[in-house]
């Protein structure tokens, strides 16, 4: 075999694979994770986002106030809360089997809702519907209805 030909296609091969992780380092963030632009104000959107909740037989076990946080540890940041959706049902699914326990540390399913400099307000999501996809049928079946019944819950604040 021709050693420029080896050569050249060694070359060939590093550059695709090193092209391939650069595309994927830089796209990683707007495919792992959702974020909108709410058409209600910071306020407006945690309560809409709670009564939607409500509404679709969802409960919200905790929201965390971040920015009330901060400013406890002497930091000031603008308003962020990161709210828990559970739906029980789905929950029991996953952890009344050992092996879809594993999946546990993503549970209850997290909306983050927090303002920017420029006063709009942003819903911001992993993207559970995606990474579903790498899991066997019953976790993969369950976190794609919940990434689609989250999406129905956002829907009431969501442009």
């Amino acid at each position: 075999m021709n050693m420029k030909v080896l050569y050249g296609g060694l070359a060939g091969l590093m550059v695709g694979v090193i092209s391939t992780l650069t595309t994927l380092y830089y796209a990683a963030p707007s495919i792992l994770f959702i974020e909108r632009e709410s058409r209600l104000d910071y306020s407006e959107t945690i309560a809409a986002i709670h009564d939607s909740s409500k509404a679709e037989g969802w409960i919200i076990p905790k929201q965390y106030k971040l920015d009330a946080s901060l400013s406890k540890a002497g930091y000031e940041v603008l308003p962020v809360s990161v709210i828990e959706l559970c739906k029980p049902d789905h929950a029991h699914k996953i952890l009344s089997e050992d092996e879809y326990r594993l999946v546990s540390s993503m549970m209850p399913c997290r909306v983050a809702v927090y303002q920017k400099a420029d006063g709009s307000t942003i819903i911001s999501r992993m993207n559970t519907g995606l990474l579903s996809r790498v899991f066997d049928k019953t976790i993969r079946d369950v976190m794609a209805q919940a990434s689609q019944e989250t999406s129905k819950i956002l829907s009431a604040v969501e442009r």
